[in-house]
């Protein structure tokens, strides 16, 4: 009988923990409407504060908004190592209209910069100190790259945007004074829901990605970090010499380990 009982009990705590590790803590309701049209600028105004943070371990921020037409949200980054990881490789957001977890649409944003792109933002930040990275700068300089993003799910094949090209999704992505990344992004509500009876629950996964199979041709991050522009500055000197030019073989800066981060959305009628 008493091993009975011990057998019963151990059933028990089994059930509770896998019905604990199966229900995420990191998912979120988040019910936030704006009665004013979106704008796309990186500013906080239209999303309820304080921003959640989907998972302790990552310091990563997330919250959305929608107005009658659009839905939209920002993701905020103050970590500088995840910083030069997603700058590295890029993020991708995934919406499942379904409210599960499945990759039905992505927004490719920011995307990987090539090493053209790498070479311009190094060489912009330092043009006002002399050769040596500023921090500030490198920041503003990797912004004004930011301008293209990747459709994902909208189409047979991924295609690739520009505001400019782009009438509906609008994608932004500036630096706040705290020296945080805000990523903000702008979706026609009918471009993933064409349901009229749906629940308005959506579910949003937040990725950076990882490096491409052939990662030896990817421009990623470099070999040496102190001549690496994103993570370690260093003067353009030493990035220009001849032995240490920024087509050294790439190694990135930490693969990506991090699991998407998953949050629910209810969407609301503006009032």
């Amino acid at each position: 009988m008493i091993m009975l009982h011990k057998i019963t009990y151990y059933l028990c705590f089994c059930w509770v923990l896998i019905q604990l590790c199966s229900c995420s803590s990191n998912q979120f309701i988040l019910v936030h409407t704006c009665n004013e049209p979106i704008q796309v600028d990186g500013e906080l105004n239209e999303y309820k504060q304080p921003l959640l943070q989907p998972d302790p371990f990552y310091s990563i921020q997330f919250s959305s908004s929608n107005d009658d037409h659009f839905f939209s949200y920002v993701v905020r980054i103050q970590d500088k190592s995840l910083q030069a990881q997603l700058m590295s490789l890029g993020m991708t957001c995934y919406i499942d209209s379904t409210g599960k977890r499945k990759e039905q649409f992505g927004i490719g944003f920011p995307i990987a910069l090539t090493e053209k792109q790498l070479e311009a933002v190094a060489i912009q930040a330092s043009k006002k100190s002399q050769g040596v990275i500023d921090p500030i700068e490198l920041d503003k300089a990797y912004a004004a790259q930011c301008t293209e993003f990747d459709l994902i799910g909208f189409g047979e094949e991924t295609f690739r945007m520009t505001n400019l090209s782009s009438r509906s999704i609008k994608t932004t992505l500036i630096f706040d004074e705290l020296g945080a990344m805000v990523i903000e992004v702008r979706i026609p509500i009918d471009q993933i829901i064409s349901n009229p009876n749906h629940s308005g629950i959506l579910s949003i996964g937040v990725k950076i990605n990882e490096p491409e199979a052939n990662a030896d041709d990817d421009a990623g991050l470099f070999d040496n970090n102190q001549i690496n522009p994103i993570t370690q500055g260093g003067s353009m000197n030493q990035m220009m010499s001849p032995n240490q030019r920024l087509n050294n073989r790439p190694a990135f800066a930490g693969r990506s380990k991090m699991a998407n981060l998953w949050s629910k959305v209810q969407l609301c009628a503006p009032q």
